[in-house]
């Protein structure tokens, strides 16, 4: 779990301001691998740790859709407006080590469900979530970072399968 605050000024939020990403854990993204895609968890199925298996608990899961950060669309000044909880930056410490998939913008922008539209759902959404509905294809993912406790990153890579390795090495060594 991350146990600094993060701010504007952190290094690992200047690496992923202004993008598009969807985060994951070591069996997500073997399953994405696996599967050449993204694909939406309406009923739970996927077994999702963060999420607790609950379906249908949360705005993308109703939707049917897979759950990004738009890094791109959200203002700075609501992320880390000190009177709003910043539960954006938790889904980081969902999982150890977290894996943020950074996505082409071009390729997914048109079909997301911006946050201004999620939080006017009565289920679950963090502030600078989006939804994109239907599966997202692997090539869309352009890079993915290995990111470790207090949001330090371990590693990236263009290549998932290294992540996927690396993410595997910091989970076997944090134990």
């Amino acid at each position: 779990m991350p146990s600094q605050m993060l701010t504007k000024r952190h290094p690992f939020y200047q690496r992923i301001r202004g993008k598009i990403i969807h985060v994951t854990w070591v069996n997500g993204l073997r399953g994405i691998l696996r599967d050449k895609r993204i694909r939406p968890n309406p009923t739970g199925a996927l077994n999702h740790r963060a999420s607790g298996a609950l379906p249908n608990c949360y705005a993308c899961q109703k939707l049917g859709g897979v759950s990004v950060l738009d890094l791109k669309s959200a203002h700075e000044c609501d992320l880390f407006d000190r009177e709003r909880i910043q539960h954006w930056s938790g889904v980081f410490s969902y999982y150890h080590p977290a894996i943020a998939l950074f996505l082409r913008d071009e390729s997914i922008e048109n079909g997301l469900i911006p946050w201004p539209e999620l939080r006017k759902m009565p289920d679950k959404s963090v502030l600078g979530e989006a939804c994109y509905r239907g599966d997202i294809p692997l090539s869309t993912v352009i890079e993915g970072l290995v990111i470790g406790a207090s949001y330090r990153m371990v590693y990236s890579s263009s290549d998932l399968r290294s992540v996927l390795l690396r993410a595997q090495q910091v989970s076997y060594f944090s134990r």
